[in-house]
């Protein structure tokens, strides 16, 4: 997403996360109360990185948190800021009480030891999948569109 300031970028791209969210779940997005820095590290997450119930047949909640960057690009035909996605944290939970299905973390940080994107497949995916829980299994970058494809939809 691009804009004319750092802020519309912001803008346009927090408006096309709480549509594309809004196909799975009501899209409460908080950002914080800078969300528009530029050249900075910005953060937001769904319903406070809380877990939201998705509209589903069977108990299915999913919590979501990202990184993202607004720079100055000269690639754009919408605006010379542009966002960036930096890094993600989207947990699907199944089950009452809770418990992970899989959770798809992107940290591209240098302190993180594991900085690729990847999924890891915990206990409500399947008790025969022992360990597994802990392996970081590699996903490519992922788009909040991906994510939501992933998501089971309503029978």
């Amino acid at each position: 997403m691009s804009g004319r300031t750092a802020a519309a970028a912001a803008q346009r791209y927090l408006a096309s996360l709480r549509l594309v969210f809004g196909c799975i779940t009501p899209p409460i997005l908080v950002a914080g109360h800078r969300f528009s820095r530029p050249n900075q590290p910005n953060d937001i997450a769904l319903r406070s990185g809380l877990p939201v119930r998705l509209r589903a047949d069977t108990p299915l909640y999913f919590r979501a948190t990202q990184s993202y960057l607004i720079a100055e690009t000269t690639e754009s035909t919408q605006g010379r800021w542009a966002v960036f996605e930096r890094g993600y944290n989207y947990t699907f939970e199944a089950g009452e009480p809770r418990r992970e299905l899989a959770a798809f973390h992107w940290h591209p940080e240098p302190n993180q030891f594991v900085r690729y994107p990847h999924v890891h497949l915990g206990p409500a995916a399947g008790e025969r999948l022992h360990g597994l829980d802990k392996a970081h299994i590699p996903t490519g970058q992922l788009t909040v569109s991906d994510i939501v494809h992933f998501s089971p939809s309503p029978s």
